[in-house]
């Protein structure tokens, strides 16, 4: 028999996870049950404000954010004043996440410049951009802890759109995010500074960034070096283009991401086709995670250049919720991709490396993968559409498969305390679990031979193929 204090809904553990998935009008009313359901929930209630969808949170009793402000940690969307004269109060300092959208009137700014000295010790995430072309200029210094001080700022992600500075500004700004793992820059101008000193940031390890930003074809001086030279520590870039220049030197780019990112193994290339195939033959070298746009012909021989250090390869889910469709997803014609299947198969069958292959826009056939045997024996996840395969019921039929053989391989090694080699093992148990010649059956004997796969998508949903 429980005690009270014994009940389950009265460990405060138990209770706060339970409370993340409640909504967040049921959150309002569980504050309403008793003192320590008021106290656990509004935390809940108050984590979070979204002025974009919480319109009203601007006529909010200033004594109830008085109360409560401790608990907001993400604030987004903050873009008119009213929005900072709501959460201007000394309660408010202990934000983790906030995005605002810079106004050039006095007050704004001083009301944002206050809210951000308040939390500066606590932001983790922040996004700050321009709404208007008169914002002439930011003074980060005023609001980030200075370099040297006793107490660093604690931001990790940082993104800037549309903010002009001096390169000594962008220096400076660098210097007072120490532990910065990852930048997001986009359409801000860095003036030339005379005598500029170009801090090289220990942490950085992953940039967002177009190209013209990238190497500052837009600049007003030819002579000031690319943004790469603060990042010698670069590993992952996430690149595209705003506007794309007639022609692009991706020989002089080749040099300077050597010079100065000799880290970078992993790119995102939100390009089209062509641009894709020049920059992964041209410029980069030795990737080992690339993710690209589209696959084509050429895309796939350029991916090729990269086959004895890839590891990772994956197409955009452009479609929110793809990976989770309730029925089997068949794309329209238009989308398509001009890619044959025999074509794809070049990449597992080449890469030796690869663990993850994720094309859930593209089609292979159990015949063409048959024919020559795949390479990447560490496959760990794999995400693609096979022919033969339009339907929900026929995709539970090869997990079930899957995992049966791996349940039955299990049970006759314990048994047989390996006196064969695991692969003679494998090949006997597959023989008696998976004896057919249906597509399902066909599937899952090829997705048995990799012992380390973990995740498949093969049409409406990700398996975890654990027996």
């Amino acid at each position: 028999m429980l005690f009270a204090k014994d009940h389950p809904l009265l460990v405060p553990g138990i209770v706060l996870h339970i409370s993340r998935f409640v909504s967040r009008k049921d959150s309002m009313s569980c504050t309403r049950v008793c003192k320590a359901w008021n106290d656990l929930f509004s935390s809940v209630v108050w984590h979070s404000i979204d002025f974009k969808s919480q319109k009203t949170f601007i006529n909010v009793d200033p004594t109830a954010v008085r109360k409560h402000g401790h608990h907001i940690r993400v604030v987004k969307h903050v873009r008119k004043v009213s929005h900072l004269q709501a959460l201007h109060n000394p309660s408010v300092c202990r934000l983790s996440t906030l995005s605002i959208l810079l106004s050039s009137e006095v007050s704004f700014q001083a009301y944002c410049g206050d809210l951000l000295r308040r939390n500066a010790t606590t932001i983790t995430n922040l996004d700050i951009r321009a709404q208007d072309q008169s914002l002439t200029a930011f003074p980060f210094d005023t609001i980030f802890l200075p370099p040297g001080s006793q107490t660093a700022s604690r931001i990790s992600v940082l993104e800037i759109h549309a903010l002009p500075m001096t390169r000594d500004g962008f220096s400076t700004l660098l210097k007072m995010c120490p532990v910065l793992k990852s930048l997001h820059i986009a359409k801000t101008i860095l003036f030339f500074s005379p005598y500029s000193e170009h801090c090289q940031h220990a942490e950085l390890v992953e940039l967002k960034a177009p190209l013209e930003q990238i190497f500052e074809w837009n600049s007003t001086s030819s002579t000031d070096p690319s943004i790469l030279v603060h990042f010698p520590q670069l590993r992952t870039l996430h690149t595209w283009f705003s506007e794309a220049p007639s022609s692009l030197p991706f020989g002089d780019m080749k040099t300077k991401f050597a010079q100065c990112c000799p880290l970078l193994k992993e790119v995102t290339l939100a390009t089209n086709v062509v641009v894709t195939t020049s920059l992964l033959t041209q410029t980069f070298k030795s990737l080992s995670r690339i993710t690209v746009k589209k696959i084509s012909s050429s895309v796939v021989m350029a991916i090729l250049a990269h086959q004895r250090t890839l590891q990772e390869i994956t197409c955009f889910n452009r479609n929110k919720g793809y990976y989770e469709q309730d029925d089997i997803l068949v794309l329209d014609d238009e989308d398509e991709p001009p890619l044959s299947g025999w074509e794809l198969q070049l990449i597992p069958q080449t890469c030796s490396r690869l663990t993850k292959m994720m094309l859930p826009c593209y089609d292979m056939d159990m015949d063409e993968i048959e024919a020559t045997p795949w390479a990447c024996t560490e496959l760990e996840a794999l995400f693609i559409r096979i022919g033969g395969l339009h339907t929900d019921e026929k995709i539970d039929q090869v997990i079930s498969l899957l995992k049966s053989y791996r349940s039955t391989r299990k049970h006759v090694e314990n048994l047989v305390r390996a006196p064969l080699p695991p692969r003679a093992i494998s090949n006997e148990v597959m023989k008696v679990v998976i004896p057919g010649d249906s597509i399902e059956e066909r599937v899952a004997r090829h997705l048995a031979r990799f012992e380390k796969l973990q995740m498949v998508w093969l049409g409406n949903k990700i398996r975890d193929t654990k027996p």
